[in-house]
């Protein structure tokens, strides 16, 4: 049984996840992306664990490796916060973190994390207490043994955070062939982290583009979100907006699943700072076949 009879998808990825929570004395003002605040804390927080009293630390200080590796490599963690502006006493969220050190990685961003708690949240730097609880994280899609269903059903693909997509090298037009972009963004960062991060992924190339070709986008709900964040750390400004709301298709399970993997692990670019979070939601059972037509003679 395979979860990706068409694609032939074959992945494996080491990781590991902890569930984390910031509980505060009086209320809290989160912002509209807390994932883009909680990774300045956490930033603060190794930096001050594996570089105490550096600026800048030094070249080849472990601070780089495990928080901003160097160009073209992506982080072996990522914070997963539900997006909203409001208020919080407690604030919690899940940090994941990938390859055959995962465990140990997870623990060391959580010692920083419980040094720092007295330096605070956010610009107002308020004081929290770290509390860790058990991580709520379903496994990837690469790793369930259900055989997907080759019934077309409609699902909901919902941007969570905005999406920084591009289409051949350049910013994505409005006529761009959204699934093919996402199921694609999904599968090549699968396969940076792969590379990275102590794993293996393959796949059918005309398996995948034979499932894209045979999914409808019957309605798009999208808009563009400009943001920008300024790191505490190093006053480097990094976009954080993107393309904001949902997709309805129509398609196979197994082209969900594909879509799920860019949910799962986050697509496009700036994925550290809470970017490219997808949700697949589905809409219906599978639907029926249609009815081949009968010609009737009198």
């Amino acid at each position: 049984m395979t979860p990706f009879p068409e694609s032939e998808l074959e992945a494996h990825l080491p990781w590991d996840a902890r569930g984390l929570a910031l509980h505060f004395d009086e209320p809290v003002l989160i912002p509209e992306q807390p994932t883009v605040t909680l990774r300045g804390v956490l930033g603060h927080a190794l930096k001050n664990s594996l570089a105490p009293g550096q600026a800048d630390p030094r070249e080849g200080n472990p601070f780089w490796r495990m928080f901003k590796p160097p160009e073209g490599a992506p982080p072996p963690y990522l914070i997963d916060c539900a997006p909203g502006a409001g208020s919080a006493l407690r604030l919690r969220f899940t940090l994941r973190a990938f390859g055959r050190q995962a465990s140990s990685l997870l623990d060391v961003y959580t010692h920083a994390l419980e040094v720092w708690q007295g330096r605070g949240f956010g610009p107002a730097r308020v004081p929290y207490a770290l509390e860790v609880e058990p991580a709520c994280v379903a496994p990837p899609p690469w790793e369930t043994h259900e055989t997907a269903q080759t019934s077309p059903a409609v699902w909901r693909l919902h941007f969570d955070s905005p999406v920084q997509l591009t289409w051949r090298g350049q910013p994505l037009p409005d006529d761009a062939p959204l699934i093919h972009v996402l199921a694609w963004a999904g599968l090549r960062r699968l396969r940076t982290l792969a590379e990275a991060y102590d794993g293996a992924v393959t796949w059918r190339t005309e398996g995948v583009n034979d499932l894209v070709s045979r999914t409808g986008v019957p309605r798009t709900a999208l808009s563009q979100v400009a943001l920008q964040v300024t790191s505490s750390i190093d006053g480097h400004a990094t976009p954080v907006g993107g393309l904001s709301g949902f997709i309805e298709f129509e398609g196979p399970e197994e082209i969900a699943r594909l879509l799920a993997i860019g949910a799962w692990i986050g697509v496009g670019k700036h994925t550290a700072h809470g970017c490219g979070r997808l949700r697949v939601e589905r809409m219906t059972d599978p639907l029926p076949a249609p009815e081949s037509s009968v010609s009737q003679q009198s």
